[in-house]
């Protein structure tokens, strides 16, 4: 049974140093994230869940922040 979880969120190349919409030192979460997750896989009853900033290509999203996130794309 599973109880307990680990959510990674927004951890995408277009928030990262030379994204679409970079997060000063974003990369810098990549390693301890990293750690966290083989952590959380030699542990029992953890499940992993990332989620992370999509749009489309046309998105009202866009008329107030740069253009990021598509969908289906390496930034995404």
């Amino acid at each position: 049974m599973v109880n307990k979880a680990l959510i990674v969120t927004d951890v995408i190349n277009d928030f990262m140093p030379g994204g679409a919409l970079p997060v000063p030192k974003g990369d810098t979460v990549i390693e301890p994230i990293n750690r966290m997750i083989d952590w959380c896989k030699n542990e029992e009853n953890w499940i992993i869940i990332l989620v992370g900033d999509w749009h489309p290509k046309d998105s009202k999203h866009f008329e107030k922040w740069p253009v990021h996130a598509v969908a289906n794309t390496v930034g995404a």
